[in-house]
Formats: structure tokens, C-alpha cells, sequence
């Protein structure tokens, strides 16, 4: 992912960006940081871009020309990238933005200073505006710091634990849990001796009970939002497997409530590309036609009941509802090196890029992915979705049936279990043969079928 600041203090942000995990990730090439300094841009001699402002007023303003020249520098007719003018005016920052705009390949921040930037290349310009506060800076590199940092850290390789980003706070509408590290005892304080215990389920417990309550105390706003998500998970679970994506993606703070009645509810996900609805009871099964609904949206309908016509897109969900790892059975090893198999799992990088082209899948799509090698050559992929979904699994043809796509899946889900996650998995009805994959796996299949559509083909 790629990143432009426009700025009159260029220093001052590659001073902020190229240091501890944002810096490694821009050495590593995982990401890119320009810092483009808009005097450069100035027809002036003195190459000043600031004059006085029409109609009076305190302070200068900067100036059209020189911004709209330095966005033109970056941003051609066949890169149309968003940008992003940072100032107290615009839409509150927030983590579901920064979800939003790390699906980006490219974005372009500018920043303002004195009293501003002049009205008319904002117009022309600006995609969107974005606020960190309702406070006063003296420019916006600070802010655009600050952004950057959240939406880079939601880039796959920029963190170390491939899942950390989804286990923090602000995700499922809780805050984060208190955390120690050593000595034990620090002034009299000791770490909560169930954090040494060494059973991952009691601390999975223990940290949620601790978010709950942190968020409760700090955040009731959010902790409303939670418990109304929590009932409607528990509504859902008289088919479990079935609505495993829509209990999964409130668990993992994915989705947000549209709307709902007594006979079932609408949510849509954090990057609003996605509606879902479901029904309470299987005897009630009605449809809720939300009073916004984006037309470029997907619609994942579960009931029945189709408004849609014949023509959408049919699965069965598959879930993982284990607790324990899965046995690898020597089909690889955890260092990455061959297993008896002769597969070896890595994570995906840019390295793999041509080949993700070549197979014909989407990485933007892709929160984390794993390829897989058969006898040291990139043979496989497979993918951890935004959705939370596994997907694009891929197996070259003349090396199926040589356990890779079995490899990949027990690899991916021990990842997810290890982080408390439940996998589950969108199975296309008529592959019965990706249906049989799973299964042998150790997941269970809904009996049935949910329906993928575009609202625009039937509302």
C-alpha cells in the first residue's frame, strides 16, 4: 500500500513514519510513505504558497495552485486515488475508517496549515474529509501520522501476529483487556494468577469478563451497542451452523445493526460492502428491506424467503466448532520446512504477488493468507477474508490431490483457533467435492442454503 503526504514540513513526517513497526514495514517494502512538500509546487521565488484571505480575517490561507499542482504530481487520470484533506471539519476518524481505507492501494493526504487551505481546489479535489478531534492543531501532519499509523497496521505484513489487529481495542464493540508483562509482583501488584495458568480458555474468558467491564465503566455507549449485538447472536443460534457468519463477523466487531423487528434483523459490515439478514425462528421467516440500502452492496439472505429472483448465487457454510487444534498429520511443519507430505506452508508476500495475478484471485480481499509450497515450489493458496470467512482457495491443477488443499485448511484454522476465532467457510451448493474437503476436515455443513445477490437485480 502506498502513501502520499503533501506537506510544507516533509521532515517532520518521514521523521515520525520511518521508525519502530510503521518504519520496519517501509523497509521491508510492505508499504510506501512519500512525504511531498507542496513549496516545491510554488511559482513564487521565495517559493511562498500562503497570501491573505478575500474579505478580511486573521492569518494567511494557503494557496489554490500550489496544492492543486502538488495533488496533480501524484495523482494521474488513470490513478484516481482518494484524498484525504485532514482538518477539525471533517467525518470523526475511527477503526472502522481505518478498515475502510486500508482497502485502498493507494491513498493521498493533505495537509493544511495556517488558517487553512482555499475552498475552491478542495472542491475540485478533496474525495474526503476526516477529522481526529474536535481540537485545534497547527497544521495536519500530526493527524495524518496518526491515520496512517491505524491504517497501516490493517495491512497483511505489517504486524507480526498476522492476527493482532482484529484481537484489539475497538473490535466487537469492546474495548481491550488489561495486560501484564514481568516482574510478577511490581509494588505490591501481582499479575492475575489466571494469566499463568497456561489454559487458553480460562484467559479467553478472563480477558472478555475484563473488556466487558472496562467497557462498561470507560465506554457505556459502546457497551450498549455490545450487549443489543449479543442478543441477537443468542436469537441466532436456534441454527448455529447456519448463522455462523453473522455470529462470527458480531463477534469479531465486523458487523453493526440496520435495523430489526420481532421477526429478525438487518446488519451490515464494517466496510459496508455487505447486508445480512436472518430470521429468529424458522416459522416467522419474513423479509426487512432496510430504508438505506447501498445498491452496490452484497445481500447475504438467510431464510427461505428470496425477493430476488432465481439468479443468486447459492451456499451452504461450513464451520469449524472445535476448540482443539487440528491434527497436522505430517502434512507440513510448523517452521515452514517440508513436511513428509513434501509441503511446506509460508506466509504470503509481495514476492507473490504475480502469482495471486496469475490464479486469477483478489488480495484486496485478503486480511491474511498463507501459500502453499510443494516440494519448494508455490503451488497453493488460500486466505483469511475480511469477512472472516476462509476463501480463495486455490491448488494448482496438476498438483491436486496431493493433500496441499488439506494442508492449507488445518494450517489456516489452527491459526484462527489459536486466536480464539471459529472457522467457518462460504461452500458454492454445487461443489460437492470442496463440500467433502471440509467435511473430512472436521467441519459441519448447513443443511441449508444461504443466497448471495445484488439488491439492484430485484428491489
Amino acid at each position: 500500500m502506498n502513501f502520499t503526504i503533501l506537506t510544507l514540513f516533509p521532515e517532520m513526517v518521514n521523521a515520525g513514519l520511518h521508525e519502530s513497526i510503521i518504519g520496519r514495514a517501509i523497509e521491508n517494502q510492505t508499504i510506501s510513505v512519500n512525504a511531498v512538500n507542496i513549496r516545491d509546487f510554488s511559482e513564487d521565488k521565495h517559493k511562498r504558497v500562503d497570501d491573505y484571505t478575500y474579505g478580511g480575517g486573521a492569518g494567511m490561507l494557503m494557496q489554490a495552485e500550489p496544492v492543486y499542482r502538488a495533488i496533480q504530481s501524484v495523482r494521474t487520470e488513470q490513478k484516481k486515488c482518494r484524498v484525504i484533506y485532514v482538518t477539525p471539519q471533517g467525518l470523526p476518524f475511527h477503526q472502522r475508517m481505518a478498515q475502510d481505507f486500508a482497502k485502498e492501494e493507494e491513498l493521498i493526504f493533505l495537509c493544511g496549515h495556517y488558517e487553512g487551505i482555499d475552498e475552491r481546489v478542495l472542491e475540485e479535489c478533496v474525495t474526503d474529509y476526516v477529522s481526529i478531534g474536535d481540537y485545534v492543531l497547527t497544521g495536519g501532519e500530526l493527524a495524518a501520522m496518526v491515520m496512517i499509523d491505524a491504517i497501516a497496521r490493517l495491512v497483511p505484513g505489517v504486524l507480526h501476529n498476522e492476527i493482532s489487529a482484529e484481537t484489539e481495542s475497538f473490535q466487537g464493540d469492546l474495548l481491550e483487556y488489561p495486560q501484564y508483562s514481568r516482574p510478577r509482583v511490581w509494588h505490591d501488584r501481582e499479575v492475575p494468577q489466571v494469566l499463568l495458568s497456561g489454559n487458553t480458555r480460562d484467559i479467553r474468558a478472563w480477558r472478555l469478563e475484563q473488556s466487558m467491564k472496562r467497557t462498561k465503566s470507560r465506554r457505556p455507549d459502546l457497551y450498549e451497542k455490545y450487549e443489543k449485538l449479543q442478543e441477537i447472536s443468542k436469537k441466532l443460534s436456534h441454527k448455529k451452523i447456519y448463522h455462523m457468519d453473522i455470529i462470527e463477523g458480531i463477534s469479531r466487531g465486523y458487523l453493526s445493526l440496520v435495523e430489526e423487528d420481532e421477526s429478525g434483523c438487518v446488519l451490515i459490515s464494517s466496510d459496508e460492502k455487505y447486508y445480512y439478514h436472518a430470521c429468529y425462528e424458522p416459522q416467522t421467516e419474513t423479509f426487512i428491506v432496510p430504508k438505506t440500502l447501498d445498491k452496490n452492496a452484497i445481500f447475504v439472505e438467510h431464510s427461505t424467503y428470496c425477493a430476488f429472483g432465481e439468479d443468486c448465487k447459492e451456499y451452504l457454510i461450513g464451520a469449524l466448532t472445535r476448540r482443539e487444534k487440528l491434527p497436522i498429520r505430517g502434512l507440513y511443519c510448523e517452521d515452514g520446512k517440508k513436511g513428509s507430505a513434501g509441503i511446506s506452508i509460508v506466509p504470503y508476500e509481495k514476492a507473490h504477488e504475480a502469482l495471486i495475478a496469475k490464479w486469477g484471485l483478489n488480495p484486496g480481499d485478503m486480511t491474511l493468507a498463507f501459500v502453499a509450497c510443494y516440494q519448494d515450489i508455490p503451488s497453493a493458496v488460500i486466505a483469511l477474508q475480511r469477512d472472516g470467512s476462509i476463501g480463495q482457495l486455490y491448488v494448482e491443477p496438476s498438483l491436486r490431490r496431493k493433500h496441499i488443499a488439506m494442508a492449507l485448511v488445518t494450517y489456516l484454522c489452527n491459526k484462527m483457533l489459536e486466536n480464539g476465532q471459529v472457522p467457518f467457510v462460504y461452500l458454492p451448493k454445487e461443489q460437492s467435492d470442496m463440500q467433502e474437503l471440509y467435511k473430512k476436515t472436521g467441519f459441519y455443513v448447513s443443511a441449508d442454503s444461504i443466497c448471495m445477490i445484488q439488491p439492484q437485480e430485484g428491489l
